[in-house]
C-alpha cells in the first residue's frame, strides 16, 4: 500500500515508489520517459508543456499544480556536475499526486516489447551472470530499492534496444 505524502512533506516516503528518477544522463518519468535532453555537456529540461503533458498522463491533471517543472529544472542543473543524489532529492520534493499500484500497472504505463525481445530480456533476467557474482539479475535485484530495480530495468531495455 502506498502512503499519501502531506503537502508540506520535504521528502518522499520510503513506502511510496518514485515515478521521477535521475541518473548522470538526465531525468526520467516512470517507465522510461525522458523529461530532459542532453546537448553537449549540458542537460536541459524539456519545454514546460511537454513535461506537463507527460506527467499528467501518469499522475493525472492535478499534477499541473505540483512543483515538478522547477524540480526538474533544478535536477537538470545539478546533473552535469555529477550531483545525482542532490538532483534526486530535488525530484523527491516535486509533490506529485499519489499514483496507486493500479495506475502503475495500467496499460498506459507499459512499454510495448516485441514477443521475441521480451523472451530475450526474460532469459537475461533468469540466467546467472558473472557480473552479478554468478547470480541471475533477478536474484541480484532481490532486496534492492525500487529505484535501483527501476534503473536496472531501464538500462536493460536500452541494452536490448527497446528504449533509446
Amino acid at each position: 500500500m502506498l502512503v499519501r505524502m502531506p503537502v508540506d512533506a520535504p521528502q518522499r516516503s520510503a513506502d511510496r515508489p518514485r515515478t521521477l528518477v535521475c541518473n548522470r544522463e538526465g531525468v526520467w518519468l516512470w517507465p522510461g520517459t525522458p523529461l530532459t535532453e542532453r546537448r553537449g555537456g549540458t542537460i536541459s529540461a524539456l519545454p514546460k508543456s511537454t513535461i506537463y503533458d507527460r506527467i499528467t498522463k501518469l499522475h493525472g491533471p492535478a499534477a499541473i499544480y505540483s512543483m515538478v517543472v522547477p524540480c526538474v529544472d533544478h535536477a537538470a542543473a545539478l546533473l552535469p556536475d555529477g550531483q545525482v543524489e542532490r538532483a534526486q532529492e530535488s525530484l523527491d520534493r516535486a509533490r506529485l499526486p499519489l499514483v496507486t499500484p493500479d495506475e502503475l500497472e495500467s496499460d498506459a504505463n507499459k512499454v510495448r516489447i516485441p514477443y521475441y525481445k521480451h523472451r530475450d530480456i526474460s532469459d537475461f533476467y533468469d540466467t546467472p551472470n558473472d557480473k552479478y557474482d554468478d547470480l541471475s539479475p533477478r536474484e541480484y535485484l532481490r532486496g534492492k530499492s525500487w529505484n535501483e530495480q527501476y534503473q536496472f530495468g531501464l538500462d536493460t531495455m536500452r541494452n536490448f534496444g527497446v528504449l533509446k
